[in-house]
């Protein structure tokens, strides 16, 4: 006989995963540390950087350090899928999927309402099945100084992401359903949106992860550099603009829509990178648009 999946133990799962930031958020959290890698580059002399082997010019224990976070995020990264396909894996073979289907089509009317809650119910069992490798990858960045996030803002994230999830899984489950009930061919019309959807994205993500901050028009010798690089690229000039986030992990931006085509740097990297070395960051990310 088939368990049921209940909704208090559905709601359950989901406050003890709270509580579990709630309380263990504070006494996780890593000291930051000053990154001096910029200044270690930058101080490599010119004939050095031409006649010694690279392995020569690295810091030897931040290449160590980067082979130990290979090894333990891909602890991480493997764990965590494997996690998501047992929980739903449990949920269909306990009869817990059917289960809840049936109890949202007695409270729900709407059969769009009942698809939509399907999908948005299995992206939150993954999420919160996939939790510890999601924080074990987390504390990984965090030990190697890879983040500046304190462990209660990695939790409002996770949350956030948790309920961007489950709004993506319940629109694509509603109408991959919907499309299932009316033709044949729904998985031609599934690629057709997912395709359009990634291209969108691509020219909508900039926006979205635009450092988040007051912006004001940056003048000066570093301006005059981007300036001289766009023009040898023969791209047509952007304006700089500076943004006072405060983060010590810098950032360049893009935004390539016109008629708003602009590059923005946070403080950081206008206040600890050289001229040479802020050209890079614009020629790698204006090289996504170009």
């Amino acid at each position: 006989m088939h368990s049921r999946l209940t909704l208090p133990a559905f709601y359950g799962v989901a406050v003890a995963s709270l509580l579990f930031l709630a309380g263990f958020g504070s006494a996780f959290a890593a000291i930051q540390r000053p990154n001096v890698l910029d200044r270690h580059v930058t101080a490599i002399s010119d004939q050095a950087l031409m006649q010694r082997p690279a392995i020569a010019l690295v810091d030897p224990e931040r290449q160590a350090a980067a082979v130990r976070k290979v090894h333990w995020t891909a602890i991480g990264w493997i764990v965590a899928p494997i996690f998501e396909a047992i929980a739903l894996l449990y949920l269909w073979s306990s009869g817990g999927a059917a289960s809840l289907r049936d109890w949202l089509a007695r409270r729900l009317r709407s059969q769009w309402s009942v698809r939509f809650c399907y999908g948005a119910a299995l992206a939150l069992l993954a999420r919160l099945a996939a939790f510890l490798p999601a924080f074990y990858l987390y504390r990984v960045d965090r030990t190697l100084q890879l983040t500046p996030m304190l462990t209660r803002t990695w939790g409002l994230f996770w949350i956030f992401h948790t309920l961007l999830a489950m709004i993506v899984a319940g629109i694509i489950a509603a109408v991959v359903l919907w499309l299932v009930d009316r033709t044949h061919q729904w998985y031609a019309y599934t690629v057709l949106a997912i395709l359009a959807v990634s291209v969108a994205w691509g020219f909508a993500s900039p926006y979205v992860q635009a450092p988040i901050g007051r912006t004001g028009q940056l003048h000066g010798r570093v301006v005059d550099s981007i300036e001289s690089l766009l023009a040898r690229a023969g791209i047509a000039p952007m304006a700089v603009f500076e943004s006072t986030r405060d983060s010590p992990v810098g950032e360049v931006t893009v935004l390539p829509a016109w008629p708003e085509r602009r590059i923005i740097v946070t403080h950081a990297v206008v206040a600890a990178h050289t001229p040479a070395e802020i050209d890079y960051r614009v020629a790698y990310e204006v090289a996504g648009i170009a």
